[in-house]
């Protein structure tokens, strides 16, 4: 896509996701500043993308500067809020700062929105929002908010151990 066209943005952020995901599988810091160089590409192109936005979020936040983080993760929302992909990276951005309270706004705005978030960098569909509220609920010891989510996940993925577990432990 790029050879054809080395102005698309969303293809430097689709490169800096494998890269990202590669970091995160196998802690190869060259892996993460390899994601960091193809975000900071996108934004150059479209800084006011919020996939783009996302994108430098999540590499801000893997290098530890929670500060940078937040304000890419704001400006994506600015920019895309009713992105139910978006919406669905800064709750899991709050959620992995120990914020499950901002986490499920989110979330939930995600889940309102439709839910399916599969081309953003966390990846998933609305069953997975349900499992990353339910885990923010039992953190909050909201345990009938975190069973409800815990049902509506285990009816969109009936085959999922994990769900039937959460639920078991929930109840």
């Amino acid at each position: 896509a790029l050879r054809e066209e080395p102005r698309y943005a969303l293809a430097y952020v689709g490169l800096g996701d494998l890269y990202q995901h590669s970091y995160v599988a196998n802690h190869k810091r060259e892996d993460l500043d390899k994601a960091r160089e193809y975000y900071e590409r996108a934004y150059g192109v479209e800084p006011e993308s919020p996939e783009t936005n996302a994108g430098l979020g999540w590499a801000y936040f893997l290098r530890g500067d929670n500060e940078g983080a937040f304000s890419f993760f704001k400006r994506a929302f600015d920019f895309g809020p009713e992105n139910p992909s978006i919406a669905a990276d800064v709750g899991s951005f709050f959620r992995s700062i120990g914020l499950p309270g901002k986490a499920i706004q989110f979330y939930t705005h995600a889940i309102d929105r439709g839910g399916f978030y599969a081309a953003a960098a966390s990846g998933g569909a609305i069953d997975e929002l349900h499992r990353l509220r339910a885990t923010c609920y039992e953190r909050l010891g909201e345990t009938a908010r975190a069973v409800a989510d815990a049902r509506t996940w285990l009816e969109l993925e009936p085959e999922s151990i994990d769900a039937g577990l959460f639920l078991a432990r929930m109840l």
